[in-house]
């Protein structure tokens, strides 16, 4: 989409928009050598002052500045308060601290700018009075007078500004300003005396205090569903760094196994199973029909599913996962198509096995290299740390970089399945337990696994136990076609939860992959083209098909489907009768040729 036609629909929104400069190789288009704001500031004359959201003016500014990034005025011009976070100047850990005191913002449109910040959009309020600047470190709040960089606009870096995934004004309404951040641009509004605060919960005892929390609520009757709350509130404001939100569910669903009001629930002493009451939660068809979305939420269709689990399988070194796995990296941080198919654009953690100095010259040819939204965690800063540490830590980095993309290249490496593990259905269950833990929070997995010697089906063709492919959602078999094929061909298999195409022909070109087709459809095509090479190009020379047998060696059945496809297409002109006497003759269509 073009600038000029982001900003027409900024602008049916009801929010005035105007041309802003844009960088050029670095440099602000206003051609100041010094310029302190490159790609920011107003072209027009009274700045933000012309903001408009008439059509016509917004098509002749972007028609003589089609370059020009897009600027939104906030305010009550267009109903709209911004809250800008700048991570360069603190913005991300003081944001941390607000919400730590205050509780998380609500959801409303979200966007992430160029430089690596955040723009939260909330509903104009007249008790904020005039922009605040450094409000706190590297935090200010955008209203009457002021502006925003909208997305589709791109920064000095190249990076473009983007609404964060499901945060779109499309997708989400924008939401009155929190209380909280009222009373924070208002000092008069806070109370006389701040409330007293609970003590902070240091690492190293998270687990055990929230844990007490839960026996405490547990002992006392309270249910699953309230001590979840309860905790996760707790975790969010008084744990620091606060746990991974599934790690928090799991303590309130392991206390609320015993029976309500049990006292031992206090005491750690019995932990038989048998002494305790299981909580199941069954749904009903009604309650999944509520919960669970109703389209697909992919990420890459047809390979990858938020929420869900993706293995990629290939021969080592040979099948190209880690290619096949930084091109689609790359494809989801831009929102860029991949092999034809949209991807939803959001940021990516990546674990690798591979040593720096090869994992530099993988993700450089996936233009990666260079890029503040691909997070990498290389394995051998892992040595030593558990697993289901290591998913703890990717799942907070996830959290804090907002990335709904989780690669794990390869799994057997990082969860230390070694020898005989890999075969064990109770070590692969174990590896993949904490994996399913973080898909329920909202993160598509994708995970790497070397192809077994004997290969197989795609439901198998993973190295060691079955386990792991039972619990994937999705299982891709990356393989060559043969020595006969070129080595940038590639045959995906798949076997899916979901529907979609089982085989797909790859090539792998300088721009990234490129789909072929399904395999028969590829191999259809190539012999028809092989057969149109054979056919005369006048229709002073065309053939009969007795001719092209003969010259071909194929047989007259095989001929006569293929030419009946190259007529269809209108590849082919025929001549004569089709009788004893007049056979047709067939010549190619100069025309198509050409």
């Amino acid at each position: 989409m073009t600038k000029k036609n982001i900003a027409l629909r900024a602008a049916r929104r009801g929010w005035p928009v105007i041309p802003l400069n844009w960088a050029m190789n670095g440099r602000c288009s206003c051609n100041d050598l010094n310029c302190s704001s490159v790609g920011k500031h107003p072209i027009t004359a009274h700045g933000v002052k012309d903001a408009t959201t008439k059509r016509s003016t917004i098509r002749r500014w972007w028609h003589e500045f089609p370059k020009a990034n897009i600027g939104v005025a906030t305010g009550m011009v267009s109903n709209l308060t911004v809250l800008d976070v700048d991570p360069r100047h603190g913005g991300e850990n003081s944001l941390r601290r607000f919400e730590k005191q205050n509780g998380p913002l609500p959801n409303g449109p979200a966007a992430r700018t160029g430089s690596g910040g955040f723009h939260y959009y909330f509903k104009y309020s007249p008790e904020i009075v005039g922009n605040k600047i450094a409000l706190m470190p590297g935090i200010d709040v955008k209203t009457d007078g002021g502006y925003v960089v909208h997305p589709g606009s791109r920064h000095k870096s190249g990076k473009r500004y983007v609404w964060l995934l499901g945060r779109s004004p499309k997708k989400v309404s924008t939401v009155p300003v929190p209380e909280s951040l009222l009373r924070l641009t208002n000092p008069a509004k806070a109370p006389n005396k701040a409330p007293e605060c609970e003590p902070m919960i240091p690492e190293g005892g998270r687990n055990s205090t929230l844990a007490s929390l839960a026996g405490t609520m547990r002992s006392r009757g309270m249910t699953y569903e309230a001590i979840e709350a309860a905790l996760l509130e707790d975790n969010s404001l008084r744990c620091d760094p606060p746990l991974p939100d599934f790690e928090v569910r799991n303590i309130a669903r392991s206390i609320s196994q015993y029976a309500s009001g049990d006292v031992r629930i206090l005491s750690s002493t019995s932990k038989d199973d048998d002494e305790k009451e299981r909580k199941l939660h069954f749904r009903t068809g009604k309650q999944i029909a509520v919960e669970a979305p109703a389209k697909v939420p992919w990420l890459v269709r047809p390979f990858v599913v938020i929420g869900g689990i993706t293995e990629v399988d290939g021969k080592v070194k040979l099948a190209g996962k880690t290619t096949f796995l930084t091109y689609m990296a790359a494809a989801v941080l831009d929102g860029s198509l991949f092999l034809g198919q949209q991807t939803s654009q959001t940021n990516v953690v990546y674990l690798t096995e591979q040593h720096l100095v090869s994992f530099r010259a993988a993700i450089e040819r996936a233009n990666l290299l260079g890029r503040s939204d691909f997070h990498v965690l290389n394995w051998t800063d892992t040595i030593g740390v558990k697993w289901k540490s290591i998913v703890q830590a990717a799942v907070t980095e996830c959290k804090r970089q907002n990335a709904k993309l989780l690669i794990v290249d390869t799994l057997p490496q990082f969860a230390g399945l070694v020898g005989d593990k890999k075969n064990n259905s109770g070590d692969a269950l174990e590896a993949m337990r904490p994996l399913q833990e973080a898909a329920k929070l909202g993160i598509a997995i994708v995970i790497a696994r070397h192809e077994r010697k004997s290969g197989g089906s795609a439901a198998d063709s993973g190295r060691g136990s079955s386990a792991f492919a039972g619990i994937a959602d999705i299982i891709l078999s990356i393989r060559r076609q043969g020595e006969n094929q070129p080595r940038n061909i590639r045959l995906i298999q798949k076997e899916s939860r979901f529907d979609g195409p089982d085989e797909l022909l790859v090539e792998l070109t300088d721009e990234g992959y490129r789909a072929l087709g399904a395999p028969g459809e590829v191999a259809r095509q190539r012999a028809a083209d092989d057969l149109l090479s054979a056919i005369p190009q006048s229709r002073k020379e065309a053939m009969t098909i007795e001719d092209l047998a003969a010259s071909t060696g194929k047989k007259r059945a095989y001929l006569q489907r293929f030419l009946d496809h190259l007529e269809a297409n209108r590849k082919i002109l025929k001549r004569g009768r089709g009788r004893k006497g007049s056979p047709f003759r067939y010549f190619q269509n100069e025309i198509h040729s050409a």
